[in-house]
């Protein structure tokens, strides 16, 4: 393969774009500097002079994914005038997402990958952000609810929709969430109750 004249500027966005397309089709570990070499037709130390290591490069594919799910919320939140829908928004919004984006949406449950560096890192910042975005959902529905009581909301919910998501990957028990009627009644379900509404 003939290597593409890259600048020093878009061989970085390029590693970025291509790394977020494997893993949005194949999870992060399928992302190898092998790959990456062969589709950019460039040199594996070319790569490390834009990213130091492929974890900085999945930080970056990490903030990316953030940025999409972040917006979803936004947007979800937005569209309703009242209060109290507003987790529920928020809950859909997740949801859609992990069901459209199943390996982008594992890979922002991975916590270890922002908790280990400093908190001076865009996917740190983006992770924090998304957090505070969910509170004031919940804030918005249950005026008054501070520390520990808003904490627990929102991690009940966080947790409920990561194993809902996950297990509708998993054969043969998928079968049951995606049967139209019964999985739409299902997804009701946890979404109220994820929401703290029953």
């Amino acid at each position: 393969m003939r290597k593409k004249d890259y600048h020093h500027g878009n061989l970085r966005q390029s590693l970025l774009d291509t790394a977020y397309e494997i893993v949005s089709k194949d999870g992060a570990g399928a992302l190898t500097t092998k790959d990456l070499s062969r589709r950019l037709g460039v040199s594996a130390p070319a790569l490390y002079r834009h990213y130091r290591s492929l974890r900085e490069l999945l930080l970056g594919v990490y903030a990316l994914a953030m940025q999409e799910l972040s917006a979803r919320i936004l947007a979800a939140r937005a569209e309703t005038c009242e209060p109290g829908d507003q987790p529920r928004r928020v809950a859909e919004a997740i949801i859609d997402f992990g069901d459209r984006n199943p390996h982008l949406y594992r890979l922002v449950n991975e916590m270890e990958l922002v908790e280990e560096q400093d908190g001076d890192t865009e996917a740190y910042r983006l992770h924090i952000a998304l957090n505070a975005e969910i509170d004031e959902a919940f804030r918005a529905a249950n005026p008054g609810i501070e520390g520990s009581a808003l904490r627990e909301k929102t991690l009940l919910m966080w947790f409920m929709i990561f194993g809902y998501v996950s297990v509708r990957r998993i054969q043969p028990i998928n079968s049951a969430v995606n049967d139209p009627q019964e999985g739409a009644a299902l997804r009701e379900k946890l979404i109220r109750r994820a929401t703290m509404l029953d």
